[in-house]
């Protein structure tokens, strides 16, 4: 299992999806200790493109169409850049990749790190039920155990 696999198990248990889930206290149980036992793991991913991050949302909000109250306007969790600024957007969007093209290389290479913590599991049992998409279901074999 790779950092990546766990990045992804992470942000999906710590979901809304994940949060709704109700009448299956052992797996939410189980989800609640695998997010605090990847937390520190994940902040130190995450702490890898920090600068780069606060750069490109930087980015995004000064190109954007505004709302009424000047806020980016966000369409499907997209923020939508005006098309009159798009040449300048993918420009400033260009010199940021390459001002942190190190970190970004970085970053992908941790990803592709094997994972050495162990996970706390469940059985197949256990999720019997609940409804979840075969996407969602390839995410959480990470912490199924037959």
């Amino acid at each position: 299992m790779k950092n990546k696999d766990i990045v992804q198990l992470y942000n999906f248990l710590n979901s809304e999806k994940v949060g709704k889930i109700k009448g299956y206290s052992k797996f939410q149980f189980v989800a609640v200790r695998n997010i605090k036992l990847l937390q520190d793991e994940i902040d130190s991913i995450n702490s890898i493109l920090k600068e780069y991050n606060k750069e490109i949302g930087e980015c995004y909000k000064k190109y954007s169409i505004k709302d009424e109250e000047g806020s980016p306007k966000v369409i499907n969790d997209n923020i939508k850049v005006d098309p009159e600024k798009e040449k300048e957007f993918r420009a400033e969007i260009k010199s940021i990749n390459e001002k942190y093209k190190e970190a970004i290389d970085t970053y992908e290479s941790v990803l592709e790190e094997e994972y050495k913590g162990e996970l706390k599991t469940i059985t197949i049992d256990d999720i019997e039920g609940i409804e979840l998409d075969t996407k969602d279901f390839y995410i959480i074999d990470l912490i199924i155990k037959e």
